[in-house]
């Protein structure tokens, strides 16, 4: 199997604050800069479900027929930072299921998923 991959437009504090708009999510670590830093991060962090949304995304645009997803088990590995790119691979694939990982720009695997499909 080739290694299909799709990288994401660049991680934004607009996206971030978009995200907490859309989801209802106002934890300030993920919109209050000093609020972010006290609390030992290293700045405003993206949701994690910001992250899981995109492993979706890269599922559709890799042309998986999402409407036969039966099952997308994922686990939270590191913390998306504004400024951060994202790639989501498939580093393993079978007729019902495959295997997903979400790295940034330095390698850092951020979310990891499993897929299946009817």
């Amino acid at each position: 199997m080739k290694n299909k991959s799709i990288t994401f437009e660049t991680i934004s504090r607009e996206q971030i604050k978009d995200y907490c708009q859309a989801s209802g999510d106002w934890n300030k670590i993920h919109w209050d800069e000093s609020f972010a830093k006290e609390a030992g991060l290293p700045s405003i962090i993206a949701h994690g479900m910001l992250s899981m949304g995109l492993a979706a995304r890269a599922l559709a645009e890799l042309g998986y027929d999402i409407d036969s997803l039966q099952n997308f088990d994922s686990k939270f590995k590191d913390k998306a930072l504004p400024g951060d790119i994202l790639t989501a691979e498939i580093i393993s694939e079978g007729p019902k299921e495959l295997q997903l990982s979400i790295k940034n720009q330095k390698g850092d695997e951020i979310l990891t998923a499993s897929c299946s499909f009817k």
